[in-house]
């Protein structure tokens, strides 16, 4: 190879190293762009998809799965943070009270102040009435 062949050889590596370096870090708010989330613990399955994902507001379908035969509930709620603060805004619980094996899809929106939804995520819970028993958090990547 000669020496302007290497170099852009080279080039178009380091090129593609970095699209997918900063391709698959956690996602920040991009005008009009997706979002996904899930987490899991010992009997709730949650998913986040988010869709229209802006600064300041996004679309969202919600889905839980109780995956214990025990008499708790799951639920699911969205999470944000606003750019440069480490604090945390829950929004309220969507509830599956279907049972063992069931489904349940929330489809919702939400809106804040300017940068109030730069980060999003979700939490998902085992519920025994009111009460919190074990939870998770994720927080969404882009796609």
């Amino acid at each position: 190879m000669t020496g302007n062949m290497k170099r852009i050889s080279t080039v178009g590596v380091i090129a593609v190293a970095v699209f997918t370096a900063t391709s698959t870090v956690n996602a920040h708010a991009v005008i009009g762009g997706k979002g996904k989330a899930r987490c899991a613990i010992g009997g709730v399955d949650a998913y986040g998809y988010f869709k229209e994902w802006a600064h300041n507001r996004t679309k969202m379908s919600l889905i839980t799965y109780d995956t214990k035969n025990d008499r708790r509930h799951v639920a699911v709620r969205f999470i944000s943070k606003k750019d440069y603060d480490t604090k945390i805004r829950y929004w309220a619980w969507h509830h599956n009270y279907k049972g063992h094996n069931e489904k349940k899809v929330t489809k919702t929106s939400a809106s804040t102040e300017k940068s109030g939804l730069s980060f999003i995520g979700i939490q998902a819970a085992v519920m025994d009435g009111s009460k919190v028993v074990k939870s998770c958090k994720s927080w969404a990547v882009g796609y």
